[in-house]
């Protein structure tokens, strides 16, 4: 519908939930959105996460990091060395649409921008989980906000391969594709709903 949600890098996110279909805390995952940041140079706008109510620990997170970079966390703990990230070689280009995409395999981290694999680094297995982490898009609890547009988030509970992220970009899956767990298409007008068009009905609440 050629509708993306607007977030002013604050106190604005989307709250989907942390219900089981979305659990993510073993084997392999890709996340990805679209994203059009207003100020790359921020640190730690988060995009997408899976993170404990109180931010110290959790599955995943999508972010920007370091130098204007974007990562991909898993298993993350806060102040730990399980704090283990993939970041960017190339910067987020400020006003413009790109298209990112954190994925782990059981072996390594990868990241991919706009359908190219950016950089991957090898993880060690974590047991550290979060309990019944919430599930945000712009923003992780409320805080550490994305500032800039966000479209299309998917959450599958298995690794893409890289023709398959090239594939979804130009083609966005349909809902039913097996392992997606989550997919927002940000394609209402109106409303304080984010819907979930994976079939887990996580429909997200805006705020």
């Amino acid at each position: 519908g050629g509708y993306s949600l607007e977030f002013d890098g604050e106190m604005d996110y989307v709250d989907c939930g942390n219900d089981a279909s979305l659990s993510v805390d073993d084997g392999s995952i890709t996340v990805s959105a679209w994203v059009k940041p207003n100020d790359p140079s921020t640190l730690n706008q988060k995009i997408v996460s899976q993170m404990s109510t109180n931010a110290e620990e959790g599955e995943f997170m999508l972010n920007i990091w370091g130098g204007s970079k974007f990562a991909f966390w898993r298993r993350y703990t806060q102040g730990s060395d399980s704090a283990r990230f993939v970041q960017s070689t190339t910067s987020a280009v400020s006003q413009t649409w790109q298209h990112v995409t954190g994925v782990y395999d059981g072996i390594e981290n990868k990241f991919y921008i706009n359908g190219n694999l950016s950089s991957e680094i090898d993880e060690p297995g974590y047991s550290t989980t979060a309990a019944e982490p919430q599930t945000t898009i712009g923003s992780g609890s409320g805080s550490n906000g994305f500032n800039g547009a966000i479209d299309v988030v998917q959450i599958w509970n298995r690794a893409l391969s890289p023709t398959e992220i090239q594939s979804y970009m130009a083609t966005p899956p349909i809902g039913s594709e097996t392992g997606i767990v989550g997919y927002w298409k940000f394609n209402a007008g109106s409303g304080t709903t984010l819907y979930d068009h994976s079939g887990n009905q996580n429909h997200g609440t805006i705020n």
